[in-house]
C-alpha cells in the first residue's frame, strides 16, 4: 500500500507545482478582469449609440472608466 508521503511533491517539483498553480491563477484573473472591462466598455457603447445617458462611475474594486 501507499501511503500519502509516497505521493506528496518533494524538492524542487513541489516549487515547480507550486509556482504553476499560481502562474494559474493570476492569468485567470486577468483574463477574468479583462472580460469585465470589455463588457463595461461594450455597455457605454451601447448606450452611447442608443442616445441614453451613460451610467455613473462605480466606486468599488472594479471600478468604471
Amino acid at each position: 500500500m501507499w501511503t500519502v508521503e509516497d505521493v506528496r511533491p518533494q524538492g524542487p517539483i513541489l516549487f515547480v507545482t507550486t509556482f504553476f498553480v499560481l502562474l494559474l491563477v493570476s492569468l485567470n484573473f486577468y483574463i477574468i478582469y479583462s472580460e469585465i472591462k470589455a463588457h463595461e466598455q461594450k455597455e457605454d457603447k451601447n448606450r452611447e449609440l442608443s442616445g441614453l445617458e451613460p451610467l455613473p462611475k462605480k466606486k468599488s474594486i472594479f471600478k468604471r472608466g
